[in-house]
C-alpha cells in the first residue's frame, strides 16, 4: 500500500473515492509489463498510471450511442447546419488563409474541407473535449470488447506520443474516444501523421490552427485524397442498380448508372459524368425525411475523408458544412 500511495502522490492524483484502479486489473497490469519490456519503459511508472485512474461509466455509455450511429442523416446534418458554424469557419478561413494556401499546394485537399473538418470536430478548436484521454483509452481498451485491439493500440500509441512530447499522461484532455486538439486526432493519428506547420518545432494541435490545418490535410493525402476530385452527387432517384446503397467506398463504375432506362437521358446526371464514365464511385442511401430517402455517389474523397472518421453521415455533414463555408466566403469577397 505504501508503495502505491508514494507512487500516486508523485503524480498528483488520489485514491480517494476509487473503489478499484487500473492498478488491480490483471488484463491492464499485463500489457504495462509488455510495454515496459517492449518500449523501455520504467515498470513502476507504468504501475503508478494505472493505480491513477479506474473504469469510466460515462464513457462507455457515450460510446455505445454516438449521433453518427443511432440519428438518421435528417437528424444528424441538424447539428452542423446553426449558422454560427458556417459563419465562424468563413472567420477561420480568413484568419489561416495562408496556412490554408499552402497546406492546398503542398498536398492537393480542398480547404474548405479542411475549415469543415475543424468546424465538425471541434467548433475551429472551441470544444475540443475535457476528459482526461488515459482513463478514457484505458476503459476501452479493458472494458469494451467490441473494439478493445483498437483502442489498446491507441492506448500504446499514447504513452508513445506522451514521452517523445514530454507530456504528463494524466493532464492530457481530449474525447471520450480519446481524440485530441483542434482536429480530434487519435493518438496514432497525431503520432504519425500530425506535422508542425507553423514551423516553431513542434507538434500543437491543441493551439496551433496551421498545425492542425497541416496535418489534417497531410492525413486526408496520406490517404489517397485526390486533387480537384469530386466528393458526391445527388441522384434524382434510386437507380436500379444491384446493391446501390451499400457501400460507400468506390466500388463501380459511375458510367453503369446510366444503364437505368430512367436516367440515362438525365441532362444533369450526364453533365455529372463527363467523359469519365469509367472512374470508380460508391454510393449512399440516407434518410432525407421520416417518409422520404436520397440517393447519392460517393466519389474517392469522400470515402476518404470517412477514414477520419468512419461514419458516411460524418462525410455528408462535413461535406455539406464545406459547401456552406465556401459560398458564404465567395460572397463576401464578391461584396
Amino acid at each position: 500500500m505504501k508503495k502505491r500511495w508514494l507512487a500516486c502522490l508523485a503524480l498528483a492524483c488520489s485514491l480517494t473515492a476509487v473503489a478499484e484502479t487500473y492498478g488491480d486489473n490483471p488484463a491492464a497490469v499485463k500489457m504495462m509489463q509488455e510495454l515496459a519490456v517492449r518500449d523501455g519503459y520504467d515498470s513502476d511508472y507504468l504501475q503508478s498510471l494505472l493505480l491513477a485512474v479506474s473504469r469510466d461509466d460515462s464513457v462507455l455509455e457515450k460510446i455505445s450511442r454516438p449521433a453518427e450511429k443511432t440519428k438518421p442523416w435528417y437528424e444528424y446534418r441538424k447539428i452542423f447546419e446553426d449558422q454560427a458554424r458556417t459563419d465562424d469557419g468563413v472567420a477561420f478561413w480568413r484568419d489561416n488563409e495562408a496556412a490554408l494556401v499552402k497546406a492546398e499546394a503542398q498536398y492537393g485537399v480542398d480547404p474548405a474541407v479542411i475549415v469543415a473538418i475543424l468546424g465538425v470536430e471541434t467548433r475551429y478548436g472551441k470544444v475540443s473535449g475535457s476528459t482526461p484521454v488515459w482513463q478514457s483509452l484505458l476503459t476501452l481498451c479493458i472494458d469494451y470488447p467490441p473494439r478493445a485491439p483498437f483502442f489498446c493500440e491507441q492506448t500504446d500509441y499514447f504513452l508513445r506520443l506522451a514521452k517523445r512530447e514530454n507530456k504528463n499522461p494524466l493532464a492530457i484532455k481530449g474525447s471520450y474516444a480519446g481524440a485530441m486538439g483542434m482536429a480530434q486526432f487519435m493518438p496514432s493519428s497525431y503520432y504519425n501523421d500530425a506535422v508542425d506547420y507553423d514551423g516553431d518545432g513542434r507538434v500543437d494541435l491543441w493551439h496551433s490552427p496551421a498545425d492542425a490545418i497541416g496535418s489534417i490535410a497531410h492525413y486526408l493525402q496520406v490517404r489517397g485524397w485526390q486533387p480537384g476530385g469530386r466528393y458526391k452527387y445527388q441522384l434524382p432517384l434510386e437507380p436500379n442498380i444491384s446493391d446501390f446503397g451499400k457501400d460507400h467506398k468506390p466500388g463501380y463504375k459511375i458510367g453503369a448508372i446510366l444503364q437505368d432506362e430512367r436516367l440515362k437521358n438525365d441532362v444533369d446526371l450526364i453533365k455529372e459524368i463527363g467523359d469519365n464514365a469509367d472512374e470508380m464511385v460508391g454510393s449512399l442511401v440516407v434518410d432525407a425525411s421520416e417518409q422520404e430517402k436520397s440517393w447519392w455517389i460517393t466519389y474517392n474523397n469522400f470515402y476518404v475523408v470517412t477514414r477520419y472518421n468512419a461514419s458516411p453521415l460524418y462525410a455528408m455533414a462535413v461535406g455539406e458544412l464545406a459547401d456552406r463555408i465556401r459560398h458564404k466566403r465567395e460572397s463576401k469577397l464578391r461584396q
